[in-house]
């Protein structure tokens, strides 16, 4: 209850009192009055003599004024309870039109209350779940790098039958890594496609390819190529790209271990010849890897446009290498074979 309803009902209960003792007031003098002329004073009592019926008469005459006095007395205390009603009647209806008002305001005040407290109590829900929150954002958290971990060590069994002849599981694992990417397909085989002089899938095949990298087992054991990240989408012009590199897996002369060389001449990464051209493709300016047409000029290895940390003739153990087997395969994004990969699960 407000301050105002509470000083409101104390001032009702007061002038209730007020009207209680005036009324109580009121009915005393009125019963006195009441008794004080009902009494038969003019009518011979048969125990009284005439003389004592004329003395009592005679006295009633003199109190005439004593029962004005009486009146008078009723009506002031009446008409001081009737003021004291009427306040009192003027108060109660100012009361209850200010209570039919508060019923409203109170109607409200319950409405702001309730809303209070359902605010309070997503609060405290908040409070309570967001630690179940935090935890299960970080479990997602976990679960995503997980996933990304695993899925980089993911096989693509339907690949590595086309590629087994040339790349092992491990090679594959190591050429994913250096590339942060996944191997997806083989786009040109050697042993399957062509590429004499006179006919030649090669071109067809990479050009307008990104992402790709070349693979080249040569007739000593080496195995060795690069990788193209930007799209060949010109011929016989050299190619920027800051993501190339040239590799070796395995080495019969310099190296123990698969390694990677990264680029020193970014503008000079990848050249695609022609039909009319004897070579195939070019790595690097030099050309680091010259790769020609079956039947044309020799295929060589001229160290130019990256750091081989001091060594020579790393990728083929000389200068000219006779291929016995390549392949280009496409490289993918681990974000594009994720479903595949979801799917071959």
């Amino acid at each position: 209850m407000s301050e105002d309803d509470k000083r409101d009902f104390s001032s009702l209960v007061t002038k209730l009192g007020e009207m209680v003792t005036l009324l109580t007031e009121t009915q005393k003098e009125a019963q006195n009055y009441l008794e004080f002329i009902g009494q038969d004073s003019t009518r011979k009592l048969p125990n009284e003599t005439t003389q004592q019926a004329i003395d009592k008469i005679e006295n009633l005459l003199n109190n005439i004024n004593n029962i004005n006095e009486k009146r008078k007395n009723v009506i002031q205390v009446s008409e001081n309870a009737i003021g004291v009603i009427k306040t009192t009647l003027s108060f109660v209806e100012d009361l209850v039109n200010t209570s039919k008002q508060n019923e409203t305001r109170d109607a409200e005040t319950s409405n702001e209350l309730i809303k209070k407290v359902i605010y309070l109590e997503e609060e405290k829900m908040k409070e309570e779940i967001k630690p179940k929150n935090d935890w299960i954002l970080n479990r997602k958290k976990e679960f995503e790098e997980r996933r990304k971990q695993l899925e980089t060590s993911f096989l693509n069994t339907n690949l590595f039958e086309k590629t087994h002849e040339i790349l092992s599981i491990a090679d594959l694992r190591k050429i994913e890594e250096w590339t942060s990417m996944k191997a997806t397909d083989v786009i040109f085989d050697s042993l399957t496609d062509n590429f004499e002089k006179t006919k030649n899938d090669f071109a067809e095949k990479v050009f307008n390819q990104e992402s790709i990298l070349l693979v080249i087992e040569d007739t000593k054991g080496n195995k060795f190529g690069g990788f193209v990240k930007t799209k060949i989408n010109e011929r016989e012009k050299y190619l920027y790209d800051q993501n190339g590199f040239v590799f070796s897996l395995v080495s019969k002369t310099k190296l123990t271990t698969p390694t990677k060389f990264l680029s020193t001449d970014q503008n000079s990464q990848f050249m695609l010849y022609g039909d009319t051209n004897e070579e195939l493709c070019g790595v690097g300016g030099g050309h680091d890897i010259a790769l020609f047409k079956k039947g044309s000029g020799q295929c060589y290895c001229d160290q130019y446009s990256f750091d081989y940390k001091g060594m020579s003739n790393v990728l083929c153990g000389s200068q000219n290498f006779v291929p016995k087997h390549f392949i280009v395969v496409q490289m993918k994004d681990l974000s594009e074979v994720q479903n595949n990969v979801i799917q071959q699960v």
